[in-house]
């Protein structure tokens, strides 16, 4: 398990080729930067997260209290998928129901605390914050070493 990071949330969009990174620190507004979408570690992070999807549906099964979930999923937008974290979550065959943990910067349609849901699939990510301890996040871990 890592300590919860300063940053507070990264939301990912996919673009024609590219991953936009949107980053929102406590100090600071919100940063946009570029990597391509064939990102070697990002996609190594995100396969990570799928290959250890079962763990944390075992512990979603079976919740800690005071312990939050979520899971990251894509929306699409005009301009490819935005990558954003979805919590309060129940899991229903293969779909994972919740609302909207942050505020899309461009998936326009939907707003925080908005129902949603991701299928299985479909996670790109997935975390468990439980008395300041993170397991899971593993495409936010990558961008938060390259952050520093």
């Amino acid at each position: 398990m890592r300590r919860v990071s300063p940053i507070l949330k990264v939301a990912l969009i996919i673009p024609l080729g590219t991953i936009v990174l949107l980053m929102v620190c406590p100090k600071t507004p919100k940063n946009v930067g570029r990597i391509t979408q064939a990102d070697p570690e990002i996609q190594a992070a995100s396969l990570h997260a799928q290959d250890t999807l079962p763990e944390f549906i075992k512990q979603l099964d079976h919740p800690k209290a005071g312990a939050r979930y979520a899971v990251k999923g894509g929306f699409r937008t005009s301009a490819g998928n935005e990558y954003l974290w979805v919590a309060g979550l129940t899991l229903k065959g293969s779909t994972f129901a919740g609302t909207l943990d942050e505020e899309p910067a461009v998936a326009r349609e939907h707003h925080k605390g908005d129902k949603v849901s991701v299928d299985r699939k479909d996670v790109y990510d997935w975390i468990i914050y439980d008395n300041g301890q993170i397991q899971g996040g593993f495409t936010d871990e990558v961008l938060m070493k390259r952050a520093k």
